[in-house]
């Protein structure tokens, strides 16, 4: 790493002309590039077609209460959430010292969405785009939806702004959202000393 910089051979293996096609493959090697192997089987993925009058991208907090409400009001409502695990950030963040409150609400919501007769759970989905008259693509492990909805609710949580500073990118670097992920829901403890830069409360 220390001697070959990202982006380092793009500026000095270029000259003289035609030296590239020679660098390259030795760089490719040492990069430990594997051979593609042109016998292994594609997985069989298929489309579906769907519609539904309310669709809500997002199973956090907001997003639970959003299908509630659409539910409550008879529309037929498709929650779609890209985690196996409803509750979005009510899963991991520290909104308070006391997880039982913010537990007890998540365990609600939840609740409350899964019994609710309006209310469809799409999890583990991820929805790649919404394009003209409410047009969404809707991604699964085996399957492309194309979703047609009357109205979209986008309520996929707010995202943390990183500070900007020379390698901001290397390994143990990460946001506070993230360091919380890693404890809350894979038991990892981020580090063993930390440097906090802070411009929330979070």
């Amino acid at each position: 790493g220390r001697f070959l910089p990202v982006g380092f051979y793009y500026k000095a293996f270029y000259k003289p002309k035609g030296a590239w096609r020679y660098w390259e493959k030795l760089i490719r090697r040492m990069a430990g590039l594997g051979r593609v192997d042109v016998l292994s089987r594609c997985d069989d993925t298929d489309k579906q077609y769907r519609f539904a009058d309310v669709t809500v991208i997002g199973a956090g907090p907001a997003g639970m209460s959003a299908a509630l409400k659409a539910g409550e009001s008879g529309a037929e409502v498709l929650l779609i959430d890209e985690t196996p695990v409803l509750g979005g950030s009510l899963n991991y963040a520290r909104y308070r010292s006391d997880r039982k409150e913010v537990d007890a609400l998540r365990d609600r919501l939840v609740s409350e969405v899964e019994q609710h007769p309006n209310i469809e759970i799409m999890s583990g989905a991820q929805c790649s785009g919404w394009f003209d008259d409410n047009w969404l693509s809707i991604l699964t492990k085996r399957r492309l939806t194309k979703l047609r909805s009357t109205s979209v609710v986008l309520a996929s949580g707010s995202f943390e702004q990183p500070a900007v500073f020379r390698n901001n990118d290397l390994p143990g670097v990460m946001l506070g959202s993230a360091a919380q992920r890693l404890i809350r829901l894979f038991a990892v403890k981020p580090g063993r000393q930390a440097v906090v830069l802070t411009a929330n409360p979070d």
